[in-house]
Parts: structure tokens; C-alpha cells; sequence
């Protein structure tokens, strides 16, 4: 329990476990994590782009930096590592761009690590695509007889 508490997310059979420390008897009313801590990979960052401003302005796209961003040289490639804050009601990022004074519009396409279980209809944690709620209720709509002239459907 202490290392998920310190070291962040951990995998369970394909699900990512996240443990809040209680700090009394009223947090028994309200025991919900709202925010994961997860270690971040940022790929694919224009070189200009490359500093500890610009990589932490796109880490604030996704969240909350809670590390100093570490430049690392795998197979050939380079990317940026850094811890994230990441409100676990919204949906994941998988593009995040920034716009730069010079290049313009600079995209990045984070990696979040042991995270497996993502649902890639509505990008939130927890389930897959085959028992999505969103997605299961857009198909009840699309069969309800009421919705069935609307093309957007």
C-alpha cells in the first residue's frame, strides 16, 4: 500500500488502482479520488520547443505537473518524462498541442504508463469500449424510433 501511495498508479489484472490516504472520519462521506498521479511520456516535440517551459506548457494540457520534465534518448528516439496530476472524472489526452511564438501550432502525442485499461470510445479509465456507458447509451438512441430522421445520430 505505501508504494502505490507514493510511486502512483498501479496496475490490478488490467486496471489501474489508485488508494487516498483518510484523514479523518469525514472523509468516510466523501472517499472518491478525484486525481491520479501517472509518469507521462511526451513524444514527437518540435526540437525549437524543447525546454523545461515548453514541455511543462504542454504537461498543463493534461493535467498538473508534479515533476521536473527528464529528457531521455531511447532507441534512436527522445522523449520527455514527467509526473502528471490527472483528474480521473475527465477523458485522457492523446494529442495536445501547443502554439509557439515561432513554429505555430506544436503537437505532442503523450503515453501515459501503466494504464491498460482505457476505453477508446470515450477515452476515460476504468472500462473498455465493449461496456462503455456512453457508448452503450448512443445505441439505445440510435434504435429509439424518435431519433431516426437525425443524421447526427
Amino acid at each position: 500500500m505505501e508504494r502505490i501511495m507514493h510511486k502512483g498508479v498501479w496496475n490490478f489484472r488490467g486496471d489501474a488502482v489508485v488508494l487516498g490516504r483518510l484523514r479523518g472520519p469525514s472523509d468516510l462521506k466523501n472517499p472518491a479520488v478525484s486525481y491520479m498521479e501517472v509518469w507521462t511520456q511526451l513524444h514527437k516535440i518540435p526540437f525549437q520547443a524543447i525546454s523545461t517551459k515548453g514541455v511543462l506548457l504542454l504537461t498543463k494540457e493534461i493535467g498538473k505537473p508534479l515533476s521536473t520534465p527528464t529528457e531521455i534518448f531511447q532507441g534512436g528516439n527522445t522523449f520527455h518524462w514527467v509526473k502528471i496530476q490527472i483528474p480521473i472524472d475527465q477523458a485522457l489526452k492523446d494529442i495536445v498541442q501547443m502554439n509557439h511564438p515561432v513554429l505555430g501550432i506544436c503537437t505532442t502525442y503523450p503515453s501515459y504508463e501503466r494504464l491498460n485499461r482505457i476505453c477508446l470510445y470515450c477515452a476515460k479509465l476504468g472500462h473498455d469500449m465493449e461496456n462503455c456507458p456512453d457508448k452503450i447509451r448512443m445505441e439505445r438512441l440510435k434504435l429509439d424510433p424518435r431519433y431516426s430522421n437525425k443524421p447526427e445520430m
